[in-house]
């Protein structure tokens, strides 16, 4: 019986430290957070969005803190006939950027009936991983990574067939997928 006791003791013990570590990491999350109503021209970019687009109209409300304070602009991505298929916002460094790599922080964007792209090393090795977000919903992240070129991290899910796409350069990797969990869970509802 004792030994019964000890072992559920036990089971009970991990459950509760997987769960605080999972905590703690969520939680520092929030501390590398900041709101992204900061952004120069998003509300402008969300409203003609509102009168362009079927879709609904989304951003994440809130994106990984800057290394450093830093002013950052949308720009929204021209479509070639509407934005009821989709929609592409960029965050760049600069005001004339315009979603061009150098000066591209990140971005947010969706597509009607598209799909989730499954990344691959150079081995051929997967390296996008399925996770959960609130209300269960699956995602795939996938890291930071040098292929030919660097790209950036990325989170993909489809909600109602639109497919949502997060791409993000976090200032720490070693924490950019929990920081792109939280941007998408600030979009889902």
């Amino acid at each position: 019986m004792a030994h019964a006791n000890v072992k559920k003791f036990s089971i009970i013990a991990c459950v509760t430290l997987a769960c605080l570590s999972f905590n703690s990491a969520y939680a520092y999350g929030n501390k590398s957070m900041v709101s992204s109503i900061s952004i120069n021209g998003l509300s402008t970019v969300l409203a003609s969005l509102q009168k362009e687009s079927d879709l609904a109209v989304q951003f994440p409300q809130k994106m990984p803190k800057p290394a450093k304070p830093t002013q950052y602009y949308a720009y929204l991505e021209p479509s070639m006939s509407s934005y009821d298929n989709g929609y592409r916002i960029d965050v760049d460094t600069t005001a004339t950027c315009h979603g061009i790599k150098t000066c591209n922080v990140g971005s947010f964007s969706t597509q009607k009936g598209g799909q989730v792209s499954m990344q691959t090393d150079m081995a051929k090795k997967p390296i996008t991983v399925q996770v959960h977000l609130v209300h269960h919903q699956s995602a795939y992240f996938t890291p930071s990574h040098a292929m030919g070129d660097y790209w950036p991290a990325m989170i993909q899910w489809v909600d109602q067939g639109v497919l949502y796409s997060i791409s993000w350069n976090t200032p720490s990797l070693k924490n950019e997928q929990t920081q792109l969990m939280q941007m998408a869970d600030t979009v889902i509802h």
